[in-house]
């Protein structure tokens, strides 16, 4: 047989691997680093693909083959595991379901305006294949919410809430500007269903009733208006008020 050797080359010289490996035979072209003897996938729509080396490793042979005397090995459990995964009866969640409302309410509404206290909260299941039902799960320590408009505006953590199990939930102050935003959730990681949520909701600026009254910005301009309201009001009076003198007689006029 051909001696055992691995493929160390970099990416840049694959080719010249490649016909190496073909004046030996073709040996070679299944060692390396890059070399899996089980491969998985899963695509955006959380289907999965397995790809193993061999059907020798589902047989009765390895399940009972020993690692040591009296020491069985692995290849049992892990054959339950990759056949598991492969047909999404393990790593599998679900969003089961969102709610937004703002602060100090339990309603959500059809649109918020800028500058609104908003809490989002999802709720989040993982399916156990030993009960064959869905169960809360608390797991996640990365999931992420992004209040996106194109691009993301605000990007924060989703922590779980302690003592509610199966709940995630986080409080943020919408940005000051308005148009059509989305409530998004993509939680992407190795060996998990993707978790994808969107929402979408308009952001609107205040009615003309829901600015203040008074701004502390503008008290030298109410000032000024009112001062000169105050001297215009003081001069018409002075005007009105003042004495009232007779006309003057023209010279050389005769009495009677």
């Amino acid at each position: 047989p051909s001696p055992r050797w691995e493929i160390g080359a970099d990416s840049d010289s694959s080719a010249d691997v490649l016909v190496e490996a073909a004046e030996k035979g073709g040996e070679g072209l299944w060692a390396g680093s890059q070399l899996s003897l089980v491969t998985g996938f899963q695509t955006p729509t959380n289907a999965r693909t397995t790809w193993i080396g061999g059907v020798d490793m589902f047989t009765d042979k390895f399940f009972n083959k020993e690692v040591a005397k009296g020491k069985q090995s692995g290849n049992r459990q892990f054959a339950r595991d990759v056949a598991a995964w492969t047909f999404l009866e393990s790593e599998v969640l679900r969003i089961d379901s969102v709610e937004h409302h703002r602060v100090n309410e339990t309603s959500p509404l059809e649109m918020y305006t800028t500058n609104d206290r908003v809490t989002y909260t999802a709720c989040i299941s993982k399916y156990n294949p030993e009960l064959e039902a869905w169960e809360v799960y608390s797991g996640l320590k990365d999931l992420q919410l992004e209040f996106t408009m194109l691009d993301p505006h605000i990007r924060t953590t989703l922590p779980p809430i302690a003592g509610e199990p199966g709940k995630y939930s986080v409080t943020f102050r919408v940005p000051d500007r308005h148009g059509v935003f989305q409530f998004v959730i993509n939680h992407k990681r190795k060996g998990l269903t993707f978790l994808e949520s969107s929402t979408v909701v308009p952001v609107v600026p205040p009615r003309h009733d829901g600015y203040p009254c008074f701004l502390s910005a503008v008290w030298p301009y109410y000032a000024g208006a009112f001062s000169t309201s105050a001297a215009f009001g003081i001069f018409v009076a002075l005007w009105l008020a003042g004495d009232e003198r007779e006309p003057r007689k023209a010279r050389g006029s005769k009495t009677e």
